[in-house]
């Protein structure tokens, strides 16, 4: 007996015992319930067909969710990154301006605090003069590290008063730099080597303004003449290897003259403003330059050699003989930097090469061992005063040849057989015994 099959399309399943049902069919197979009608969904169905919208609904919320999150991170990342971006084109845009005009100036410039920094001259920067002053109407506050470095064509710089600082190597062999002027009422600070091995550096004009100096501000410059502003510390190598270095005036506030300070030069003329007192507790570093074993010294001429020593009624010095000293003829001052010479002090000259010695109207003394062992002095020549003499002035100088006193006549009282000028007659004499 042939199996008939049904070709009916499987249109469920029974809700109670999930036996399949076709189409058309109405009771069920297996437990004889009612089957819904075709297209009626049934409890079970709903109920799964709601949980899976659910489920579905719940998906998508998530991921809308997780969608968000994401793209705040996103945002908290770039919003930055494109305001920092946008604020980066924007600087760049006006920098590039700037340094344009700078560059276009010679000089170029960045903002710094309320005013300008200068960082650097231009590549066609061929000024002679300079007066760091103002840009764009605010005040130039810094010249910066090396910005001048190596100029060859600056021979004047004018510091204003709004100049607080002066970087490291800022004007570093200028070779054509020869004078600096610092304005009233400026006060910068100095990093070092400023104006170093500026070798045409002949003038500077400090302000009386000024407090500070700079480490090795002037070395190897060729500076020859400094008169220094109220300064507490003249710092290491503030002015070393200065070979024309001839004259220094240094002021009664400075307590701190550092290791070679003044190295090396060739000093003629030292004035120091403060009492011999005050010189005494100066501090001088190893090979400050200066000759620290006389506390009153009020000036040091002729190259090095003769110093002049303060006496105490501070009006009279008294001269003497630096270590260098290597002069055969001497004619000896009435007055240094306003001070009236009086005498020689005490083995002043003694122990020198010294070969002739003229001393001054005002000379009134010459103390114990003055020229003593001075062996190739030869001729002495006295004004027409009394000396006081010590009977050691001049001990052991065997080969002395001629003694005169100068007069404005003619004067035979006194000739002797060695005398050869007629104009000279003999010095009086009066010994201080001892």
């Amino acid at each position: 007996m042939n199996k008939t099959i049904d070709t009916r399309k499987i249109a469920g399943e029974c809700e109670h015992c999930d036996t399949p049902f076709r189409v058309g069919d109405v009771k069920c197979s297996s437990c004889g319930s009612t089957l819904p009608e075709p297209g009626v969904l049934t409890q079970r169905q709903k109920a799964k067909r709601d949980e899976e919208l659910r489920a579905r609904q719940e998906a998508a919320r998530i991921k809308k969710e997780q969608q968000k999150l994401k793209t705040k991170k996103i945002l908290k990342i770039v919003i930055p990154i494109f305001t920092i971006v946008i604020i980066g084109i924007v600087t760049l845009l006006i920098v590039t301006k700037s340094i344009q005009t700078a560059r276009e100036e010679g000089i170029i410039y960045s903002t710094f605090e309320y005013g300008y920094k200068i960082e650097r001259m231009g590549n066609n920067y061929k000024d002679t003069e300079l007066y760091i002053n103002e840009y764009k109407n605010k005040p130039i506050i810094v010249v910066g590290e090396n910005a001048f470095k190596f100029n060859s064509t600056l021979k004047l710089i004018t510091f204003s008063s709004n100049v607080k600082m002066v970087m490291d190597h800022s004007f570093y062999q200028c070779i054509k730099l020869e004078k600096i002027v610092f304005e009233e009422g400026v006060n910068p600070s100095f990093g070092q080597y400023s104006f170093a091995f500026c070798s045409s550096l002949k003038e500077v004009v400090f302000a009386s303004t000024m407090s500070a100096l700079g480490t090795a501000m002037f070395e190897s410059t060729g500076v020859s003449y400094l008169d220094l502003p109220r300064v507490t510390v003249i710092p290491t190598d503030f002015a070393r290897d200065c070979i024309n270095l001839q004259v220094l005036h240094i002021k009664k506030e400075t307590t701190y003259i550092e290791q070679y300070a003044f190295h090396n030069n060739n000093i003629d003329r030292f004035y120091y403003e403060g009492s011999p007192d005050m010189w005494s507790f100066v501090y001088l570093g190893y090979g400050y330059g200066l000759d620290n074993g006389h506390a009153n010294i009020v000036a040091i001429t002729n190259n090095g050699m003769i110093r002049y020593n303060l006496q105490s009624n501070e009006t009279d010095v008294l001269v003497s003989a630096t270590p260098i000293f290597n002069m055969s003829n001497f004619d000896i001052p009435s007055d240094v930097n306003g001070f009236k010479v009086i005498g020689v002090m005490g083995s002043g000259f003694a122990y020198t090469n010294i070969v002739n010695v003229s001393f001054p109207s005002t000379f009134i003394v010459l103390y114990n061992y003055a020229f003593a062992n001075c062996f190739g002095l030869e001729t002495i020549s006295f004004p027409p005063t009394y000396i006081l003499l010590s009977a050691t002035s001049f001990n052991n100088c065997a080969n002395i040849k001629t003694v005169y006193v100068r007069s404005s006549e003619i004067n035979d009282k006194g000739k002797n057989e060695r005398q050869t000028d007629p104009n000279l007659c003999l010095v009086p004499v009066i010994y201080l015994g001892g």
